[in-house]
């Protein structure tokens, strides 16, 4: 689950211009596609995940749990402590693996390494933490749990941040991540672990060029993901959060999944998704993604959550960097395919058309994650289409 973006102050009458919070309107209890997830979608997202998994290994949380435009940073912690709340009723044994988000802050947006702020989004989620992981939340907001034979590590890329004002001043190794990546990846293959990358924002790009990280230091977590072909198959996978749409990205040796946002902030039904890993090797063998049509619980008055599709109908016979390009090539290469991966990124929602413009970009933000092989790509796909 992802992008929670808990509306503690939405109101049932209200004006949906005014984030559902004010002034008079026909904002129904239900929800609205204007604004933030309130309580009662909430609970029933994370209810419907009991239903569907409630035996499942862990789950992973990555980030966002504070409503958009927050009043203060009290109500954006007084959101996480909600949504822990109802995981703790509903997975009250599951291990729950949690990630920092760009909505987690105070002052929106803002932070830095040993940002005195971690302690207060700490506690908002404490039950999850064991000693140890909350000390290392505390100090920069990453840490690692070990299940099994996988080895989790909860990234803050959010630091990375282009809309943090902070990580505009931030240069080598903020906050000793990429370092202690290094060190965590090389402690897992001596143990003879596979490993499981999380986090809130993914490196590279995608239909907003202002909605990324800052370029050198979304370079250096890319170098910190890209293992030699000797080392390949150590990372079993990359798992974002923050577009709010259900997509995908490839590296040179690893696939990033990109899951949608359970908030219906913008036009998009929430969702939750389910993975399945091969017990011996932790492989990642498929998903199922769930979503709530709002605009059908709207007419029905309750909330129901329906499988959308499994990774297999979309071609996805397993979840790997190959299997990941393949996707990728079809979607660009087949215009049904194209259509079909619009209306699954939304959840099934009404949408907007894509522009040719955005669809570029989207084309080059899915293979090229490095600043300069995304503006190469660019560039060229440009001049084929004057050429065109």
């Amino acid at each position: 689950m992802t992008d929670v973006h808990l509306s503690l102050d939405y109101k049932a009458g209200t004006n949906s211009k005014f984030l559902c919070r004010m002034f008079k309107g026909d904002v129904s209890k239900i929800g609205d596609y204007s604004c933030d997830s309130n309580v009662d979608i909430v609970k029933s997202g994370i209810e419907a995940m009991s239903s569907i998994k409630g035996d499942a290994d862990f789950i992973l949380h990555s980030g966002d749990f504070g409503e958009h435009f927050a009043l203060s940073h009290t109500s954006t912690l007084e959101s996480g402590v909600q949504i822990q709340a109802y995981l703790d009723q509903f997975f009250p044994e599951t291990p729950i693996i949690f990630s920092i988000g760009n909505h987690e802050v105070w002052p929106l947006q803002s932070q830095r390494p040993n940002d005195p702020q971690f302690k207060g989004i700490a506690d908002a989620v404490s039950s999850i933490f064991t000693n140890e992981e909350y000390a290392a939340f505390v100090k920069n907001a990453y840490y690692s749990k070990v299940i099994g034979g996988l080895r989790i590590l909860s990234l803050n890329t959010a630091l990375y941040y282009g809309m943090n004002p902070e990580a505009a001043f931030l240069f080598g190794d903020p906050g000793g991540q990429f370092a202690w990546i290094a060190s965590e990846l090389d402690l897992a293959e001596q143990l003879g672990q596979k490993v499981l990358i999380v986090g809130h924002v993914p490196p590279g790009f995608g239909y907003s060029l202002p909605d990324r990280l800052w370029p050198m230091l979304n370079d250096k977590l890319v170098n910190s993901l890209e293992l030699p072909e000797e080392r390949k198959g150590l990372i079993v996978g990359c798992f974002w959060g923050h577009e709010h749409r259900d997509s995908l990205r490839i590296g040179e040796t690893v696939a990033h999944w990109i899951a949608p946002a359970l908030t219906t902030w913008k036009d998009r039904n929430p969702g939750v998704r389910l993975y399945e890993f091969d017990d011996n090797d932790y492989s990642i063998l498929s998903y199922k993604q769930y979503s709530m049509d709002l605009k059908k619980a709207l007419e029905t008055q309750e909330y129901t959550w329906d499988l959308l599709y499994t990774s297999q109908e979309v071609g996805l016979t397993t979840l790997n960097q190959d299997q990941a390009k393949k996707r990728i090539e079809r979607i660009f290469s087949d215009q049904e395919e194209w259509d079909q991966f619009v209306y699954l990124e939304n959840g099934g929602a009404d949408h907007e058309p894509i522009s040719d413009y955005h669809k570029l970009r989207l084309f080059c933000g899915m293979q090229f994650l490095k600043v300069t092989d995304y503006i190469k790509c660019k560039f060229n796909q440009e001049e084929e289409q004057e050429e065109y």
